[in-house]
């Protein structure tokens, strides 16, 4: 979802956006005409969404989620394949934890969604989706 925050409030909510850290940066690229600038991250705590945005001399940048686009949903995942892809996950330590962490975000109310951005054949991802909105996604190498 590309819709910017205001004012480090967070759109579903009206939350404050808390626990900012730098989280990159580029350098000035001159013979681009760019300057150098930073990418900042950040949380909305009572929704559990991140957030991030890219700050510079000639862009001021705003608060957006970076999860997958609700155009990409293709199907709600039913609990017997999350289930499935939690037996799976959870033998590699570094994907599994990673799991787990996209995992703990999900609400009582809210869906699990399988998406394609269709940019790479074959490559989907699962998608937290609260209200209709995509809050989380969850991406690995292959097909999940």
């Amino acid at each position: 979802m590309t819709d910017d925050a205001i004012d480090n409030r967070c759109p579903l909510c009206g939350g404050e956006i808390t626990d900012i850290r730098t989280v990159g940066h580029w350098r000035e690229r001159k013979e681009l005409g760019s300057g150098g600038g930073f990418w900042l991250a950040g949380k909305c705590v009572p929704c559990g969404v991140d957030f991030q945005k890219a700050v510079s001399k000639t862009r001021p940048g705003g608060w957006r989620m970076t999860v997958a686009e609700r155009e990409w949903l293709t199907e709600q995942i039913a609990e017997e394949e999350v289930a499935r892809l939690t037996e799976k996950l959870s033998r590699y330590k570094v994907l599994g934890a990673k799991w787990a962490e996209f995992l703990a975000k999900k609400r009582l109310a809210d869906q699990l969604w399988r998406f394609n951005n269709h940019t790479q054949e074959d490559k989907t991802g699962i998608a937290i989706v609260r209200n209709g909105i995509p809050i989380a996604d969850f991406r690995a190498f292959g097909d999940l």
